[in-house]
């Protein structure tokens, strides 16, 4: 019987001025379809108002087994195109990525794709990059400006059909200064394999980490990260303002404890001066009232086992009284398929999380939730 670990992880969405102008982060990650044949996929995200995005791009294949490089064409799948703004509600129509005059910071997420075979080897490592990414003027602190470099990795032989990670966290997140913050980069494994988290530098090139301003590290792109190595979960409390990257490793490992792949997140987490406006509280949310089966073991995980049913709640609180809450949850419907989440009141309001465990479900699931408080 399989357990699975859920740590609820509470976002705030804000309106942010207009920083920078490129790309923003992103990653690859990669299907298996049979015989060797994979479908890749990258993710990438853009100011908008800023270079145009790329029609295609070209993954470069590379591998210690001495087989040719094998380059891959990824196409743009339209269709997938979506604005990921992180702003209220009220200010989704202000952005860049409405109208080129608007002020507010506004992001677009392009996903691309396309298939090659892919002969067996321990180990292949696929990147792509480009310049330039959005620092510098744009307002990143902890790096200098430069080009931007993504990539994951596959062990074909140890598993001759591996599903890669891919993420469902939000790409940019946005925090307030001097406020606990905490952030998922929500990991999910369509194979059900182990997860082990580590931050690492972000790449400008094949093999070539980025360096870091005065004070700044791959272990500490932000003062005072901590990162929960087995839920994917980031605590920090932000002391300076603008825009810090942060990348990911996340390992994959089989049943029997063998690597089988990497992929690294790049992400850029933007600190703002919230002024007035404190954001919900999330340091007193704690599960409670759990209906059903299952053990609560933590003040945010708990323990359930296949074909369990169980609806458990939690609270957010605000201490802006006249502030109206509103919940949802980015990654639910693919870390919980079949849960569903609901709410109660308006501040403080009553979460409630319902799910039915199917069989052969990923041991560890983490479920990012977003309160957003309307300022």
């Amino acid at each position: 019987m399989k357990h699975k670990l859920l740590p609820l992880v509470v976002l705030l969405l804000i309106g942010i001025n207009s920083l920078s102008s490129h790309f923003a982060g992103g990653n690859i990650y990669y299907d298996c379809l049979s015989n060797g044949q994979y479908q890749f996929w990258a993710e990438i995200t853009l100011d908008c108002g800023g270079a145009s995005n790329p029609a295609s791009i070209n993954i470069s294949g590379t591998n210690t087994c001495g087989i040719a490089t094998q380059n891959i064409t990824l196409t743009l799948v339209g269709s997938l195109t979506q604005n990921v703004s992180q702003v209220c509600f009220r200010d989704s129509l202000l952005t860049r990525c409405v109208g080129s005059g608007n002020t507010l910071q506004g992001r677009r997420r392009y996903i691309y794709s396309g298939t090659a075979t892919i002969a067996p080897c321990n180990t292949w490592t696929f990147g792509w990059g480009s310049c330039c990414r959005n620092g510098g003027a744009g307002g990143v602190v902890n790096i200098p400006a430069g080009s931007i470099y993504l990539q994951t990795t596959m062990n074909s032989v140890t598993d001759s059909c591996n599903n890669s990670v891919r993420y469902t966290g939000v790409q940019n997140p946005y925090v307030c200064i001097n406020s606990n913050a905490s952030y998922n980069f929500g990991a999910v494994d369509p194979d059900g394999d182990s997860l082990a988290y580590e931050l690492t530098a972000p790449l400008t090139a094949a093999g070539t980490p980025t360096t870091y301003n005065a004070g700044y590290s791959a272990q500490s792109p932000i003062n005072g990260i901590v990162l929960d190595s087995m839920t994917g979960t980031i605590t920090f409390l932000p002391n300076a303002l603008g825009s810090f990257v942060v990348a990911v490793k996340v390992s994959e490992f089989d049943s029997l404890g063998r690597l089988v792949g990497t992929t690294m997140r790049d992400i850029q987490i933007v600190v703002y001066n919230c002024a007035a406006n404190v954001p919900p509280n999330t340091d007193s949310t704690s599960l409670y009232n759990l209906v059903g089966q299952g053990t609560i073991t933590g003040p945010k995980t708990m323990d359930v086992c296949e074909g369990d049913t169980f609806c458990v709640s939690f609270d957010v609180i605000d201490s802006n009284i006249m502030d109206t809450l509103s919940l949802f949850s980015t990654n639910i419907t693919s870390i919980l398929p079949g849960a569903t989440l609901s709410y109660t009141g308006i501040n403080p309001i009553v979460g409630t999380l319902c799910w039915t465990v199917p069989s052969n479900a990923p041991g560890s699931n983490s479920v990012s939730l977003t309160a957003d408080d309307g300022t």
